[in-house]
C-alpha cells in the first residue's frame, strides 16, 4: 500500500516522463506523459523521442484471460508481450494500447481507441478497433491548410480561449 501511495505522489510530484522512468518504462527524450497505467511490466514498454501519451491512456503488457488454460498438472499459462512505440507520436485520451503492439513513427492515436494490431509509420488510427484513418501526411497537409499556431493569436484571457475553442469552420483565424 505505501509503495502505491508512494508511486502516485511520485507522478503528481515529478510528472509523468520521471514516473515512467522510475518505474522502468525506456523513454526517449521530449516525452510529454499524461498517464500511469503502464501495466504490471512497465520494463516491456519503449517510448521513442517527442511522443505524447494523453490523459487515460493504458498500456497493457500481458494477456491474463491465458491464465484459464491449464496444464495436465494443473500450472496456469502466462503470455507477456512487450509494447514498443516509435518518435513522434500521439496517442489520444484513453486510448488502450495491448500487449505485443509495435507503433511506428510519425503516428497519430484518436482518443478512445483500442490498438490490437501493429500500427506503421506514417499513419493516423482511431476506433475499436484501430483502424487507417488517413496517412500523416494527409493530416498534416489538412492543418497546415485548416490549422493555427501559437504566432497567429496571443492568449491574454479565458475569453481568448473560448473562441478559440468555438471555431468551427476549417480557415485559419486571427485573433486580433
Amino acid at each position: 500500500m505505501f509503495k502505491l501511495i508512494y508511486l502516485k505522489l511520485y507522478f503528481f510530484i515529478f510528472g509523468g516522463t520521471k514516473y515512467a522512468r522510475k518505474i522502468g518504462v525506456k523513454v526517449g527524450s521530449n516525452a510529454r506523459i499524461l498517464t500511469n497505467k503502464f501495466g504490471s511490466e512497465p520494463f516491456l514498454i519503449t517510448l521513442g523521442n517527442n511522443v505524447t501519451l494523453t490523459g487515460g491512456v493504458r498500456i497493457i503488457t500481458h494477456d491474463g484471460a491465458a491464465s484459464l488454460i491449464l496444464t495436465k498438472s494443473g500450472k496456469r499459462y502466462f503470455k507477456y508481450s512487450s509494447v514498443s512505440i516509435g518518435s513522434n507520436v500521439f496517442v489520444g485520451v484513453d486510448t488502450l494500447i495491448m500487449p505485443g503492439v509495435t507503433i511506428g513513427d510519425n503516428v497519430i492515436v484518436a482518443a478512445a481507441s483500442v490498438v490490437t494490431k501493429d500500427i506503421p509509420s506514417n499513419t493516423v488510427y482511431g476506433g475499436i478497433p484501430a483502424s487507417k484513418i488517413c496517412s500523416f501526411d494527409d493530416y498534416k497537409n489538412k492543418i497546415l491548410k485548416s490549422g493555427c499556431t501559437s504566432d497567429d493569436f496571443d492568449i491574454k484571457s479565458k475569453t481568448d480561449i473560448m473562441r478559440m475553442a468555438k471555431i468551427t469552420d476549417s480557415k485559419r483565424i486571427n485573433i486580433q
